[in-house]
């Protein structure tokens, strides 16, 4: 997982790998933390997927791939958190 404060500052990004080759595995701690967050988050396993929580965990939204401007899609996260 790769964590980083976004310039907005109410945002916290976290970006999952799932990896399948063996040659790009990723250690093992880090595989057991991503493979339990699809069996909370993204039980249909859509990918990709973008999940938005609250500061408590509580699911505000979530979408997958668009094809929009990178505004726009901003804009669709910004309107689950008012």
């Amino acid at each position: 997982m790769d964590a980083c404060v976004c310039p907005n500052e109410h945002y916290v990004l976290l970006q999952t790998d799932f990896l399948k080759r063996k040659k790009n595995a990723l250690p093992e701690y880090q595989a057991t933390a991503n493979s339990e967050l699809p069996e909370s988050y993204n039980k249909n396993g859509v990918l990709p997927f973008i999940v938005l929580l609250d500061s408590e965990g509580k699911l505000l939204g979530e979408t997958g791939y668009k094809k929009t401007s990178a505004e726009d899609y901003i804009e669709e996260l910004n309107e689950w958190t008012i």
